[in-house]
């Protein structure tokens, strides 16, 4: 992703970083010559900073999660008040079948207002993190291959001494995969249904790319292994219930839930959960409080 970036923007701008991406540049140069940190610190940080930068929208997310979860008795209603008007519709009768969803939409925006939650909001975390991710990634790459920036082809750490060169001991690339692939793994745990699925299917990916990234020069992997090592740090703090209390979010709770019955729950084919809108996590087949 971060070479086709850097294709495109050399053909569209004569070999000349976008404006955005010579701003990043410049704020990481300032930090390196204002705080004296070497570059492989100064791109370690880097990382870190954005993952905390992310994490209110992050938090964000989970309460319009938690809201959603609170409106299910309610989708559930609606629901079964259109399954009833659509039985007592004639076939034939196209408008009372068009009427009926035009309520039932009405009836969804209502449900979303009520609860103050939108669709978009419970992928808020995601939407910010990902493009900031790629965008500093190309900036610190587009950084380290100009040689435009002092300092380093000397300022990396043990083994990785020249941040420009690429990692012959596959020892970066390879950290930073499993890196990736943990941080997954852990969000896995968390998740059932489409987002396991989804989740599963970025392991995938970062096993697959592995060839590719031994192609990157050293210096990028400072920055993803502060972004990864962070965002590790993010998850198994959220999965602990006194953290999430001190910032305003319901506590994880442990329940034996299969994604169909959760689905079937949703459209009002089961009584409603009673956790009150708390994160529901799969684990072995009894009930505790985390």
């Amino acid at each position: 992703m971060v070479d086709v970036a850097a294709s495109v923007a050399s053909s569209s701008t004569g070999h000349e970083p976008w404006a955005i991406v010579q701003g990043v540049q410049s704020v990481l140069e300032m930090v390196h010559t204002t705080t004296g940190l070497p570059w492989w610190a100064t791109l370690l940080l880097s990382g870190v900073t954005v993952r905390a930068a992310i994490f209110p929208f992050y938090v964000f997310q989970i309460q319009a999660m938690q809201r959603l979860m609170r409106a299910r008795p309610d989708f559930s209603k609606l629901y079964s008040a259109y399954k009833y008007a659509r039985t007592f519709t004639p076939g034939s009768d196209h408008k009372g079948h068009l009427d009926a969803i035009l309520l039932g939409r009405r009836g969804f925006k209502a449900v979303m207002k009520k609860y103050n939650t939108r669709p978009i909001q419970t992928i808020m975390g995601s939407v910010a993190y990902i493009p900031l991710f790629a965008l500093m990634a190309f900036s610190a790459r587009d950084m380290i291959r100009s040689g435009n920036f002092a300092g380093l082809d000397s300022g990396g750490l043990l083994f990785w001494t020249n941040l420009m060169e690429t990692d012959s001991t596959y020892v970066l690339p390879i950290l930073a995969a499993t890196s990736t692939y943990g941080n997954l793994e852990l969000s896995v745990r968390t998740k059932s249904g489409f987002w396991t699925t989804l989740l599963q299917g970025g392991q995938y990916i970062t096993i697959l790319a592995v060839p590719v990234m031994v192609n990157l020069p050293q210096g990028v992997f400072f920055y993803w292994l502060g972004a990864s090592w962070s965002s590790m740090a993010q998850t198994i703090a959220m999965n602990n219930n006194n953290f999430r209390r001190r910032i305003g979010l319901l506590p994880r709770i442990t329940e034996t839930q299969p994604p169909a019955a959760a689905v079937a729950e949703m459209l009002g084919k089961a009584p409603p959960d009673a956790t009150g809108g708390a994160t529901v996590v799969k684990t072995a087949p009894t009930k505790s409080q985390q």
